[in-house]
């Protein structure tokens, strides 16, 4: 979908959200909002950069946010955070997907499971593969927080092997290694 065709709100939605995107907090208001008529006031989350709508915060996403940075919205500005789109989030009993936050990894944004197997697939690892390689490594289940930096692991691997970094020829015999001019 494109985002011409998502209408004219004010407010973030999913299909604004094509790919993970870590942002700035600008600051978090309360706010009187009109939805189908009706006017409730809810947690907006505002993004200093990059620029995007305003993001209606729901139970979930306020949590996530008091998780991490604490209940106090003054401590908001400039942390950081991740707006993701979650294809299981139901609504009215339905699978509708929906807007998620969460917070970023140390090493960027953290992979989804269809991403890590997007971009493993990309390498030439299948998701057996990858799948074997994350048991090994203790997960049972995919968690994107926890897994996303085992993914990205196994993928530089992968990349290094292709390139041929895992295999360095030895130096001429009879030749003194200082002379190596690296």
């Amino acid at each position: 979908m494109k985002m011409s065709t998502t209408g004219d709100s004010p407010y973030l939605a999913k299909e604004n959200v094509p790919v993970p995107v870590v942002a700035t907090i600008a600051s978090v208001t309360f706010e009187s909002i009109t939805f189908r008529n009706v006017a409730e006031d809810k947690w907006v989350l505002h993004f200093a950069s990059p620029k995007m709508k305003p993001m209606i915060l729901n139970k979930g996403n306020r949590k996530t946010l008091i998780g991490a940075y604490g209940d106090d919205t003054d401590n908001y500005p400039g942390k950081k955070i991740e707006v993701w789109v979650n294809p299981n989030v139901e609504y009215e009993g339905e699978v509708v997907g929906g807007l998620r936050l969460r917070i970023p990894s140390q090493n960027g944004a953290v992979l989804t499971w269809a991403q890590a197997v997007t971009e493993c697939a990309a390498l030439g690892i299948s998701k057996d593969e990858l799948i074997s390689y994350l048991k090994s490594k203790g997960s049972a289940g995919y968690k994107p927080d926890r897994d996303t930096a085992t993914v990205k692991s196994l993928m530089a691997t992968r990349a290094e092997q292709e390139q041929g970094f895992d295999a360095l020829p030895e130096p001429p015999a009879g030749r003194d290694e200082s002379e190596i001019p690296f």
